[in-house]
């Protein structure tokens, strides 16, 4: 036997709509992951000043010494210099970190491992006046102008990574 006509008929006209429900389905399920996946890296660039400075090494731990690993600095990584060292000293004690030193020719290397290694999370880098501009570069795309050589090392940079879209740069003082 045949079957009726208007079965026959109707077998056409919904496999459009399903294979286009199906279709939407599976472009929704890939924009969520995209979107859970999605997070944002954030770099703390401060400039170790010229002369000793221990009343801005402690303002460092009292604005990033909080030891929620969720929210908090994660890692710190400080240039090869005896004053990066004595900036990075007290957070790295409250934090309970190991300070990672970095020659200043690596800057373009810190910039990729600190998205590889720390994505999603805050790392503090201090380096030198010099090594700043190059470094916020390599991990946004902008150019900023340098500090001056005295007078304004209390000046941090902080730099959003996000997965997706441009990074952006933001400059405080302190």
């Amino acid at each position: 036997m045949h079957a009726p006509v208007i079965t026959r008929h109707r077998r056409p006209f919904l496999a459009p709509i399903w294979i286009s429900a199906a279709v939407v389905l599976g472009v929704c399920a890939l924009a969520l992951g995209a979107y859970r996946s999605a997070v944002l890296t954030t770099v703390i660039l401060v400039s170790y000043p010229d002369s000793p400075a221990a009343g801005q090494a402690q303002q460092l731990a009292r604005m990033f010494g909080e030891r929620d690993r969720e929210s908090g600095v994660e890692a710190i990584y400080a240039s090869a210099t005896p004053r990066a060292r004595e900036l990075a000293a007290p957070l790295a004690e409250r934090l309970g970190v190991t300070p990672v030193e970095v020659p200043a020719r690596e800057v373009r290397s810190l910039a990729a491992r600190a998205r590889r290694e720390h994505r999603g999370r805050a790392v503090l880098v201090i380096g030198g006046a010099g090594e700043l501009p190059e470094l916020v570069r390599a991990l946004s795309g902008h150019r900023i102008v340098p500090l001056p050589p005295s007078g304004q090392d209390d000046a941090l940079y902080v730099v959003s990574v996000p997965t997706f879209g441009p990074a952006g740069v933001l400059r405080m003082t302190y």
